[in-house]
């Protein structure tokens, strides 16, 4: 069982509030007519447990949920190290991310939204 509660029949969408696709993102999910679970991570952190089954349910390395990891090191650290970078500097992990079921996807664009519909 996974520490993040997922459904088909809601989507969940973890963001950043000084993200500027997060309000065409959340307005697009929202006319879907899907229930919608909104996490803004400064004020809701997600521990590391979450973290690393985020990572998983991307399918990318943990450092990976960063924007620019070479930002906090160029060296090659081990996925607790960067767990713990990530777990001290959520505001600048990849965001949004979406999930719905088990697929979760990074929002580029706040029309990526549409591929767990699909």
């Amino acid at each position: 069982m996974g520490f993040i509660a997922t459904s088909e029949r809601e989507l969940i969408i973890y963001y950043n509030e000084d993200n500027p696709i997060t309000d065409e993102t959340l307005a697009l999910a929202k006319a879907q007519g899907i229930a919608i679970l909104d996490i803004e991570i400064t004020k809701n952190p997600l521990t590391k447990t979450q973290l690393i089954e985020l990572a998983e349910m991307l399918k990318v390395p943990i450092k990976n949920l960063l924007k620019d990891p070479s930002k906090f090191s160029t060296e090659d650290l081990c996925d607790e190290d960067w767990l713990t970078i990530i777990s001290k500097n959520q505001q600048e992990m990849q965001l949004p991310i979406a999930i719905k079921g088990k697929k979760a996807i990074f929002i580029k664009n706040y029309t990526d939204i549409l591929k767990l519909f699909l």
